[in-house]
């Protein structure tokens, strides 16, 4: 089979990155001498390149505009790809793939369904699968057009440096772990702060690493209310770093964040509390999916907007701490 030189195209963000990676394995598998290229904006550029199957990421700098965007497009123009997969489909993907015009032989694009979306939040009819995942989503343009036989999901390999498991085992603290990701960029989609320390005063024999960002400050509470079990590292490892601690802990518990979809590739165990969004689903068996049966939901693709129950955040409220407890229990087998 001839070899193929492919380029994937999708800028942002960690979870989306993260669910377009099953595509990686599955090329990989259909054509083994193929070399798989990436291109994502500067942030994520290392979380790509520690992708085993991607033989080169080009890293954008979003704040170079428009005419840094279109440079960087004839830059590429050299690269000669058999294949253009554009897995965004947002404006600045449309760009590039317009300035790469004749010098790629196929170009596939990955449907983003606007209308079943303005359908699905402003009328309440779902159209789209019952339950929908995006990794299949990612997949199916690729079967659509013959590059890929099926939908089947393979696990996502990353080649971490020694230098990282290292770094790791010498900053947490405890030898088993689970990991919280409370956070999340919309304030709606994050289940409540006091269900969290519900949660870990319910579990005091469970070690809990705290992971997100260097503006998650109200993680800092969890670590001085539970001294003991608890380890807060929002701010203080890079993702790669974050996605090795998540492999290596006995299951995440994560707020619908980017977190989940890694450790979902990563074919690693996992509760996901899910509430407002429609897409945040994860893929793999691994993943045990948590959340309320309400009317109004989902409402939104990525927790922006507003409220429209009578309390709010009624989705994420009705998610009870003993479920949660329940879960790990019963379903992930987790001694505590």
């Amino acid at each position: 089979m001839k070899p193929l030189k492919i380029l994937i195209v999708r800028f942002s963000s960690i979870g989306d990155i993260a669910q377009a990676m099953s595509v990686v394995p599955k090329l990989k598998n259909e054509y083994p001498n193929s070399k798989i290229h990436w291109i994502t904006k500067e942030r994520y550029a290392d979380m790509v390149g520690f992708c085993r199957g991607v033989d080169k990421v080009w890293s954008f700098n979003s704040i170079k505009g428009i005419l840094g965007l279109i440079l960087f497009s004839l830059n590429l123009r050299r690269q000669g790809y058999d294949l253009v997969y554009d897995a965004h489909s947002n404006i600045r993907s449309f760009i590039l793939t317009f300035f790469l015009l004749f010098s790629y032989k196929k170009l596939i694009r990955r449907k983003k369904f606007r209308f079943k979306r303005f359908v699905l939040f402003n009328l309440q009819k779902n159209l789209f699968p019952k339950r929908y995942k995006a990794t299949e989503s990612y997949m199916q343009p690729l079967i659509k057009h013959f590059y890929i036989n099926d939908l089947s999901f393979l696990r996502v390999e990353f080649d971490f440096q020694k230098s990282i498991s290292k770094k790791i085992s010498h900053i947490i603290r405890f030898k088993e772990y689970v990991v919280l990701a409370p956070s999340s960029n919309w304030k709606k989609k994050r289940w409540p702060i006091k269900k969290w320390n519900n949660l870990i005063e319910k579990l005091p024999k469970i070690n809990f690493v705290i992971l997100g960002g260097p503006k998650d400050l109200f993680c800092q509470d969890f670590e001085k209310l539970y001294p003991d079990n608890t380890q807060n590292l929002c701010g203080k490892l890079n993702l790669v770093e974050s996605f090795y601690a998540i492999k290596m802990a006995k299951l995440i518990i994560s707020a619908d964040t980017g977190m989940i979809h890694m450790a979902d590739i990563l074919h690693q165990k996992g509760i996901l509390l899910i509430g407002p969004t429609a897409f945040g689903e994860t893929t793999g068996i691994n993943i045990e999916v948590l959340k309320s049966n309400l009317p109004c939901m989902p409402c939104s693709k990525d927790g922006s907007g507003g409220c429209s129950s009578d309390v709010f955040q009624k989705c994420m409220q009705e998610i009870s701490v003993n479920s949660v407890v329940s879960t790990i229990h019963n379903n992930l087998k987790i001694n505590v």
